[in-house]
């Protein structure tokens, strides 16, 4: 875990953005598990969401890491971003937060498709203020009634 910790801080660092590099030096003081990674409100955008997916993913092949919650909420990382999570998320999360990241009907789309379609551990989706249209958010609604275990708040 502590390696995923180096490579997360490492690409934080490189976007030479004040929030990262203080989530960066966050995560070089870890010293123990944590299976949590929440990446709230640090300016980032889809290209940096594909880049830190790539770098989890890859952890998680190595080491066998169980992440359990994941968080983006608060960055512009927009449909795009959508897509490159949804591909690269590890199977073990549960909880994942997107409260105002710029997701549209296009990104919502994306999730309903990966909630019906993807073996995924997903217990609990936060997509608050975000512009997800009124049919789109019964789609997801509808997903919470064949997966009771499931909340999705909007």
């Amino acid at each position: 875990m502590i390696d995923l910790y180096e490579k997360l801080s490492t690409y934080l660092h490189s976007t030479g953005n004040k929030s990262c590099i203080l989530k960066a030096k966050e995560f070089e003081s870890y010293q123990g598990l944590d299976r949590n990674l929440h990446f709230r409100d640090l300016n980032l955008n889809s290209l940096d969401v594909l880049e830190i997916a790539r770098i989890i993913t890859k952890s998680n092949l190595d080491n066998d890491i169980k992440i359990e919650s994941i968080s983006f909420s608060y960055n512009n990382i927009m449909d795009e971003g959508i897509k490159y999570l949804l591909r690269y998320i590890p199977s073990s999360v549960s909880e994942i937060g997107l409260v105002n990241c710029g997701i549209t009907d296009q990104g919502a789309k994306e999730i309903v498709g990966w909630l019906t379609n993807s073996n995924n551990s997903i217990k609990m989706l936060c997509i608050e203020q975000n512009e997800i249209s009124e049919s789109l958010k019964r789609k997801l609604h509808e997903i919470t009634q064949t997966k009771p275990y499931l909340s999705i708040y909007f």
